[in-house]
């Protein structure tokens, strides 16, 4: 009896995605978005679509890219607005709207619709493309998804759980430090502020002062990841926002983005002796998830090489440094 493989691998793919559309989807995002487009893409849209909408957003927009225009077309139709427009407010304007077109009017309505953002709010203000990271992902492999993404710009690392729900942040500082074998959900801190899309720009800069955030995540309604209000210009119009526009600007004319640059300060000796000795024993070992996360406050300011704010870490500036949720 002979048995046909050329038929019976697509099946298997096929009912493994509907049986486990959780597990499926992690196994995928670890694939080239080609090769994901070549899977998904010659199975019927209906049992792939519950793992088409647990894709990350960046990781779902590049795979859309590898789909002829009549897949495209079927996908942006079926799927609930929300993922559509998650997917595309990553993509270039022209290749957002080459899609859009696709569709009939209706829908295409509707989803512009939902991705046009009044000026001064945080919709208009954030970054969309927000690279974003799994909880059962290593440190390994955070790190190559970050050289493969080629940004500069990152500073912090959004962790999403199964749903795309925002469950958790990991100072890039820290991802730095940590050994390659660490799980992200071993690491990663609560997110402590956060914004909806339509929230007004006075909200938004009320929350970077109030927590002292180097960037400020933006959900929708239902807790998903849009994108991130980047250092820089427009996030606020006090001296916090200059500072932050200007201190962003000299870190990119000086050749290096925050990615290089905290890699390779990561080597220092200061930094490294504080990552490998154990307390006062002097015994050389990793410490443990709570001392780690827990900032050293240096009093005099940043300035005058004291206490400064890493992530979303907050320091109030008397000599305590507590980051708990909710502490002063």
């Amino acid at each position: 009896m002979t048995t046909d493989r050329t038929g019976a691998v697509p099946l298997l793919q096929q009912a493994y995605l509907q049986q486990y559309p959780g597990e499926a989807t992690q196994l995928l995002e670890k694939l080239p978005a080609d090769q994901i487009g070549r899977i998904l893409g010659d199975m019927p849209l209906e049992p792939s679509l519950p793992v088409w909408e647990r894709l990350v957003p960046d990781i779902a927009g590049r795979v859309l890219e590898s789909l002829p225009l009549p897949r495209i077309r079927e996908l942006l139709s079926r799927a609930t607005p929300n993922r559509c427009i998650a997917w595309l407010t990553g993509l270039e304007p022209e290749v957002r709207e080459r899609y859009l077109d696709q569709l009939d009017a209706g829908r295409a309505g509707e989803l512009r619709l939902l991705m046009s953002f009044p000026p001064d709010r945080a919709g208009s203000l954030m970054d969309p493309r927000v690279l974003v990271f799994r909880p059962a992902m290593t440190v390994r492999e955070a790190m190559r998804r970050l050289r493969d993404s080629r940004r500069q710009d990152i500073l912090s690392l959004f962790v999403l759980d199964d749903d795309n729900r925002l469950a958790g942040f990991i100072p890039i500082q820290l991802l730095a430090m940590s050994r390659a074998a660490d799980r992200l959900d071993e690491l990663m801190q609560p997110v402590r502020a956060f914004v909806e899309a339509l929230a007004p720009r006075d909200e938004l800069v009320e929350r970077l002062d109030e927590y002292r955030l180097i960037d400020l995540p933006v959900i929708d309604r239902d807790g998903r990841l849009l994108g991130v209000v980047p250092p820089g210009p427009g996030r606020g119009r006090g001296k916090r926002g200059q500072r932050d526009a200007a201190d962003h600007g000299r870190q990119q004319q000086g050749g290096a983005g925050p990615v290089e640059g905290v890699f390779r300060r990561a080597q220092a000796p200061a930094l490294a002796a504080d990552q490998s000795v154990d307390g006062l024993s002097g015994r050389r070992g990793r410490r443990s998830v709570r001392e780690h996360h827990r900032p050293v406050h240096r009093p005099g300011g940043a300035a005058a090489g004291g206490c400064r704010t890493v992530g979303q870490h907050r320091c109030p500036g008397d000599g305590r440094h507590d980051a708990r949720p909710g502490a002063a």
